[in-house]
């Protein structure tokens, strides 16, 4: 009887069959594998789009920066504010400031700040593009935004400043 019992024991159906294990384990390597891929080809692309940004930001800025330096030259500042209007119109900056050499607000898409000194947000360094634009990252009225700095010069004379800033939110929705 006991060895009749040991048999039947023996014999059994196991619960869970040794290729549904093996179906399972492979089935959990491939979804790590996946998720890890996943992850650094996500981490790859947000860093390019990231450094598209930057190099549109800074692009801009120091077009901005050679387009006004005749008139911030001459003090022409109701020209260049008329630009930075236009631009402002199109919705694509967070702000954009023309600071003249002594660090006075000239022309910017917030009216208030004109005439007034220029302060510079509080912002984490981002290094500087080509050499020429200094890049940034702060927070301005809740949101992400990433600051460009250029110097406006005039045959190799600094006449003042270009500080640019373009929120980062549109950039992490594209992202995700």
């Amino acid at each position: 009887n006991e060895l009749d019992e040991a048999v039947r024991e023996n014999s059994k159906a196991r619960i869970v069959p040794l290729r549904v294990k093996w179906a399972i384990a492979m089935a959990g390597v491939v979804a790590i594998v996946m998720g890890i891929t996943a992850t650094v080809i996500t981490q790859r692309q947000y860093d390019a789009l990231m450094g598209q940004a930057m190099e549109y930001g800074s692009s801009l800025a120091r077009f901005i920066a050679r387009q006004n330096a005749a008139s911030a030259l001459a003090e022409e500042w109701e020209v260049v504010d008329v630009a930075v209007q236009e631009m402002m119109k199109t919705g694509d900056f967070h702000s954009i400031t023309v600071i003249d050499r002594a660090g006075v607000v000239r022309a910017s898409g917030d009216a208030a700040l004109i005439g007034q000194r220029y302060g510079a947000p509080v912002a984490q360094s981002l290094g500087t593009h080509h050499g020429a634009v200094s890049l940034s990252r702060y927070v301005a009225q809740g949101e992400p935004v990433l600051g460009f700095s250029a110097s406006i010069t005039f045959q190799g004379k600094p006449v003042g400043r270009v500080a640019l800033a373009l929120l980062e939110r549109p950039l992490q929705r594209v992202a995700e």
